[in-house]
């Protein structure tokens, strides 16, 4: 208890000129503040000035970086929100409760203008250091002084310094924490209408950082505050929130940033009143129809940001009329047939599609199947697209379409052969997504095409090629029970070959697979099963090599001819085996062996 009065003696009588003494008293110090000590509230003043004489030192070296002016900080900010009955929220907290804390410590104008003065510097200083070790304490203190509040003209100048760094700062914990606390300084901070406008449009100002890294920030920041902003507020300033978010979404090039602008856009939407969620989704449909009249980039342009737009309009999850959900499947069909050639558009159509089909299940499903406005008949010729994200988008439409039916479709063949030919790929144009979802989707329709999907994914996990293997491996053990046995020999064959296969991942599942089906049929029809395969597999062998003996005494040019073949492609393949990093490692240690 002692020690608080001890230290702010000693600083002001014995520390005069000795810098090592002054930084171990503000170190200690600020370290005592943490234990609640009863006397921290008596000699409150003689440590907050403790503190200040400290920074007036470091603003005359410009070392503000250092342990000693960041642990100074930490002092005030103690000392300004400390209470002797309660807890004061850490500095790790990001979120911004109201309370009403009881300040033990009250300074005078001039010195809250000096602290708001030595915050903004050491904001804008720069450092060597982590967040967590230079940054954390003035984060601490600029968070008490935002809550307090302390009404000082510095604070404007650093909340513009905080719009930059919840953009440009290099680490994640320093932007969500200087967003933190903008959102609650333009939220509760005493200011005028034109100056909170002014804050307000800092938000999106950084939407069109030259970065990935810092756009994804600033969307971050801006769904954060349009997640806590009074109701009032937001209707006041939605325009200057929608404009820019949407053309953000006309202009955003990366996949990243395009869902996350689709997200807080439609964050904003959920939130606004019904007169003005109506206006924005009528100016999206003049979007899509603006385009029309207009040279193929404009279009395309139009068209791009419409898709978009609706995309963020279905995730919003509002209610619509059955009106407005005809208009919007009209709209969506319409992009379908006069830009499906465009990649972009028609990435951005089948996304808003799936939103719509998965925010309005039942009335999608109704509204889609008026004859002019089939989605499905729509969406089926991108499957057959050589873009990997259209055919897999087209894919994770039919997943959604048909878990909203009860019936296959009348071209439950022609789909199955598209997703069979999204599975039967080698492993250098394998897409796990597009393999994972063409799956699913044969789940779905082998009620309908059963033999044919079962025989060709049977003869597809019996060619090379481990990632399509393993895939068909998982939907065998997906499958209904009844259909893997009414298939189980045909089944069993690729996995009983794949037990002993080099690819470990690959034999390890085949090994599970195998193992749910003696769980599932019992371990004696499963071993029947293999038995079967084994001795048909060496039927097949004995009878090629009895075909190959014959052959040789009927047609010996033609034997030879073969096996020089064989030879030959031995030859490359060891080539091959030679070229690759383990075989010239290889080969490197046998020619060192050689050597010696």
């Amino acid at each position: 208890e002692p020690l608080p009065a001890l230290l702010a003696r000693a600083y002001q009588k014995r520390a005069a000129g000795d810098d090592e003494l002054q930084q171990g008293i503000v170190n200690i110090a600020s370290t005592l503040l943490e234990w609640h000590l009863e006397t921290a509230q008596r000699y409150g003043r003689r440590l907050a000035k403790v503190a200040i004489a400290t920074l007036r030192k470091a603003a005359k070296t410009g070392l503000y970086a250092g342990d000693t002016v960041q642990a100074s900080f930490k002092m005030l900010a103690t000392l300004i929100s400390y209470d002797t009955h309660k807890k004061p929220s850490s500095s790790s907290e990001e979120d911004d409760e109201d309370e009403d804390d009881f300040y033990s410590v009250s300074l005078g104008d001039a010195q809250l203008k000096a602290i708001a003065s030595s915050v903004h510097v050491a904001l804008t200083s720069a450092s060597d250091g982590s967040f967590a070790s230079q940054r954390a304490a003035t984060y601490a203190l600029l968070r008490v002084l935002v809550r307090r509040p302390v009404v000082v003209s510095e604070m404007y100048e650093i909340m513009n310094t905080l719009s930059q760094q919840r953009v440009t700062s290099f680490e994640k914990s320093e932007r969500r924490r200087a967003s933190a606390i903008l959102i609650h300084f333009v939220t509760h901070y005493p200011m005028g209408k034109k100056r909170r406008a002014h804050h307000l449009a800092q938000f999106v100002a950084g939407l069109d950082y030259e970065y990935e890294e810092g756009r994804l920030a600033a969307l971050e920041s801006v769904g954060a505050a349009l997640r806590v902003f009074p109701e009032a507020l937001l209707a006041e300033y939605a325009e200057a929130f929608f404009m820019p978010l949407a053309l953000r979404l006309a202009n955003e090039d990366q996949s990243a940033c395009v869902a996350s602008a689709v997200t807080v856009l439609a964050t904003l939407l959920k939130r606004v009143p019904a007169s003005l969620f109506r206006g924005f989704l009528d100016r999206a449909f003049s979007w899509l129809d603006d385009g029309a009249d207009q040279d193929a980039t404009s279009k395309q342009r139009w068209a791009l940001l419409g898709a978009r737009c609706v995309s963020a309009f279905c995730a919003a999850d509002r209610s619509l009329n059955d009106s407005l959900v005809a208009t919007l499947v009209e709209k969506l069909a319409a992009l379908l047939r006069t830009t499906s050639d465009v990649p972009s558009v028609t990435l951005a159509t089948l996304a808003a599609i799936e939103r719509f089909f998965a925010t309005f299940p039942e009335r999608a499903v109704a509204a889609s199947s008026v004859p002019e406005n089939d989605l499905a008949s729509l969406v089926a010729p991108l499957l057959a697209r050589d873009e990997t994200e259209v055919r897999l988008e087209a894919s994770r439409f039919f997943g959604s379409y048909f878990a909203r039916r009860d019936s296959t479709p009348e071209n439950a063949e022609a789909l199955a052969t598209a997703f069979l030919a999204h599975v039967d790929l080698n492993d250098e144009r394998f897409d796990d997504r597009l393999g994972r979802q063409a799956s699913e989707n044969l789940l779905f329709l082998a009620a309908a095409d059963e033999q044919r999907i079962f025989e060709r994914l049977a003869a597809m996990a019996g060619r090379r090629g481990e990632k399509r293997r393993r895939c068909v491996f998982s939907f065998f053990a997906a499958a209904s029970p009844d259909a893997v046995r009414r298939h189980l020999p045909r089944v069993v064959a690729p996995l009983h070959r794949a037990v002993e296969d080099e690819d470990r991942e690959t034999a390890a599942l085949a090994h599970d697979v195998l193992r749910r089906f003696e769980d599932l049929f019992g371990a004696d029809v499963v071993g029947s099963a293999v038995t079967q395969v084994a001795t048909a597999l060496r039927k097949r062998r004995s009878e090629r090599k009895t075909k190959r003996a014959e052959d040789a005494v009927a047609n010996p040019e033609h034997a030879a001819r073969r096996k020089l073949q064989r030879n030959l492609d031995k030859r490359k393949k060891s080539k091959r085996d030679d070229s690759s990093p383990a075989g010239r490692h290889q080969k490197r240690h046998h020619h060192a062996d050689l050597l010696f």
